[in-house]
């Protein structure tokens, strides 16, 4: 008889424990984050942090368990979600290198079309040719100017759209939440 109340007294014992306890966190010197309810367990060096946190925490009030308490599955204890840690975003699944490396390819092809153009612009092609002369050399100077001439036409409408597709991609970019040190 002595052993059962001993048992049971023990079982109350160790059920009553947790409730009236803390919880005491620590960080060992390889940087291993340790959790316990008992504050001897801390090492004494951590002890005075592993004190001063667990004062911080509010403490659980508990009720005497339902009856049918034993028919519900234990709740399970969920992990401490760090404040300082930002969850890493992925606007439209992509991560920041796609996000970057897009605008990036985009930005560096209007700068190459603006090239292209500064180009045939130092060249004297700023106008349509004028009308095809006779003479051979001058035809030759003439079928020179206008392949340029259609060059520069060629660059300049490619130049638009990639203005209007870095436009779209920059606002595309806005609406799915990309912050904006990502598309710099």
């Amino acid at each position: 008889m002595a052993r059962g109340a001993l048992a049971s007294l023990l079982l109350l014992a160790l059920l009553a424990a947790p409730a009236a306890s803390e919880i005491y966190r620590w960080v060992d010197a390889q940087g291993g984050e340790h959790f316990t309810t008992r504050l001897e367990e801390v090492p004494p060096p951590q002890r005075e942090g592993a004190q001063s946190e667990a004062a911080g925490r509010r403490q659980l009030n508990r009720t005497a368990p339902a009856a049918d308490a034993a028919s519900r599955p234990a709740p399970r204890l969920r992990a401490e979600r760090r404040l300082w840690e930002v969850p890493e975003q992925k606007p439209e699944g992509r991560d920041e290198n796609w996000w970057r490396g897009e605008h990036l390819r985009r930005v560096e092809r209007v700068a190459e079309l603006e090239a292209e153009i500064a180009e045939l612009d130092r060249l004297g092609v700023t106008q349509p040719p004028a009308p095809r002369r006779v003479s051979n050399a001058s035809s030759r100077r003439w079928h020179r100017y206008m392949s340029r001439w259609r060059e520069r036409q060629r660059s300049k409408r490619a130049l638009e759209t990639a203005r209007r597709g870095l436009a779209r991609f920059e606002e595309r970019a806005r609406r799915a939440g990309v912050p904006p040190g990502w598309l710099r």
